[in-house]
């Protein structure tokens, strides 16, 4: 068993228990299917009659294998099941090659031709220079490549939708998560556009039925932003470094109630003296495109280093476009950020939300990224500031980072 596989089970198998006692917790949940022995549902026979099909697609099973392709004029082409579902875990293999495809889930057909959005899409897209690669859930969480992905040949997609948790796995590896509210129920639906004649292939589509429960009302960010029984305290009083101590070659300086980062050549941090768990941080940022910074959290109170990992890095850095593996917003390593999230002309506004192992991002108002972390990070750590390192080309040369109003309120 590979360690992505046992994790994907670790994951899968948290208690339902859990979950109905602390429904606000917004945690992934135990999948109990219902239905036959084993709990999954084929989805694919030959006659597809677990489908209805819009007139300009063609769709054929042989040998088990589901082919789609669209011609007629509309932009795309759908396949869209009878039934709905709301809690479920749905699994199937995709040769895509180069076609630009979607899976939808949660779907309400009805909504297909007006403007507000019918349900979660999914991407189907081997590109991954681009905004939303395979396993993304549009608007909702930017997919994870994984190492071993090949659109040429086949591979596996994962769905699970338990109340407001959403995940994806491609090849037995999470690359999207998220707790969102959108939707509660619906369709599930495999698009293909119709302007380029390709096709898409599918097999082994399957989907378990999983215990129905609660949709949680309140996301942790929603909890956190509403709480009135914790107070609010300044991690930086704006006129001096009090409370914190540097680490590394940076340089860091008060200007008119603005904390000045300087990289130097090596890069250094600023490392806040107290230490949180869970917390909800605001602070107000501003960097030069293609500088690297960053606020990192949870770094352990003796270590005299901050690593990737010992710590946790909410990132501000926006390098090589839509490709950069982990943007402003990510948590870096864990989740990533929609490209392009930021204002380098303005002042910019990060939210972070911390309760155990469960980590939320903000940029600008928008959430930007979402993870549940291993158990490593489910500790009591510093806040540090970032004042970036060298990036890598040499006409670029060291960094600036500004910050300012950054505020915590601790939830322990």
């Amino acid at each position: 068993m590979t360690i992505s596989t046992a994790m994907k089970q670790v994951f899968f198998y948290c208690t339902v228990f859990i979950l109905l006692c602390s429904c606000d917790q917004n945690k992934p949940a135990q999948h109990v299917s219902a239905g036959n022995a084993d709990g999954w549902i084929s989805l694919l026979e030959d006659n597809l009659s677990a489908w209805s099909e819009s007139e300009s697609l063609k769709a054929e099973v042989v040998d088990g294998v589901l082919s789609l392709t669209a011609s007629g004029r509309q932009p795309t082409a759908m396949l869209i099941t009878h039934e709905s579902f709301d809690n479920f875990h749905l699994k199937l293999d995709i040769q895509s090659s180069d076609i630009q495809s979607s899976l939808f889930f949660r779907l309400n057909d009805q909504l297909l031709s007006a403007s507000e959005r019918p349900g979660y899409t999914i991407s189907i897209d081997a590109n991954p220079d681009q905004l939303n690669p395979i396993g993304t859930i549009h608007n909702v969480a930017r997919s994870t490549i994984p190492d071993n992905f090949d659109a040429k040949q086949w591979n596996t997609l994962e769905v699970t939708a338990i109340g407001t948790h959403l995940s994806v796995f491609i090849n037995d590896q999470l690359v999207a998560e998220a707790n969102d509210k959108q939707f509660q129920s619906g369709k599930i639906g495999l698009q293909v556009p119709s302007n380029d004649g390709k096709t898409i292939r599918f097999r082994n589509i399957k989907i378990q039925k999983l215990v129905t429960i609660a949709m949680v009302t309140e996301l942790l960010e929603d909890r956190y932003r509403s709480d009135t029984t914790h107070t609010w305290e300044p991690l930086f009083d704006g006129e001096s470094l009090s409370g914190w101590h540097a680490i590394g070659d940076g340089s860091w300086e008060v200007e008119d109630g603005v904390l000045h980062g300087y990289s130097g050549v090596e890069g250094g941090f600023l490392v806040n003296e107290n230490a949180y768990k869970n917390f909800y941080l605001v602070s107000k940022f501003k960097i030069i495109k293609e500088d690297n910074s960053g606020i990192w959290i949870r770094k352990s109170p003796d270590s005299t280093n901050v690593s990737i990992t010992d710590a946790i890095e909410c990132n501000i850095y926006d390098h090589n476009g839509p490709a950069h593996a982990y943007s402003t917003g990510s948590i870096a390593t864990h989740a990533r950020a929609w490209y392009g999230m930021i204002d380098y002309e303005e002042w910019n506004e990060m939210e972070i939300f911390a309760e155990n192992e469960h980590i939320v991002m903000y940029v600008n108002g928008i959430k930007s990224s979402e993870s549940y972390l291993p158990q490593k990070f489910n500790k009591t750590g510093n806040v540090c500031l970032q004042g970036g390192i060298k990036v890598f080309a040499d006409d670029k040369g060291p960094s600036d980072v500004y910050f300012k109003d950054i505020m915590i309120k601790s939830m322990d």
